[in-house]
């Protein structure tokens, strides 16, 4: 996790694993127990994706800090 520089301020989370498989988006039934991952990321994050990463790859998504009350 990392708070990043810049106008709006964004903190940007990143998670990585040795797999070569590329994530994609899933549309899970009711009672799926997994594949929601990526819908939720995209439901609450500002921005996401993935880039290769050595033996495998990250994810990261980023949300907005909000501006402190009275700025």
């Amino acid at each position: 996790m990392e708070l990043l520089p810049g106008v709006p301020r964004r903190i940007r989370l990143e998670v990585e694993d040795r797999s070569s498989q590329w994530p994609r988006r899933r549309s899970p039934g009711e009672t799926a127990t997994s594949g929601r991952g990526l819908m939720l990321v995209g439901a609450l994050a500002e921005r996401w994706g993935a880039e290769p990463r050595g033996n495998g790859k990250a994810l990261w998504c980023e949300f907005l800090v909000p501006a402190a009350p009275g700025r």
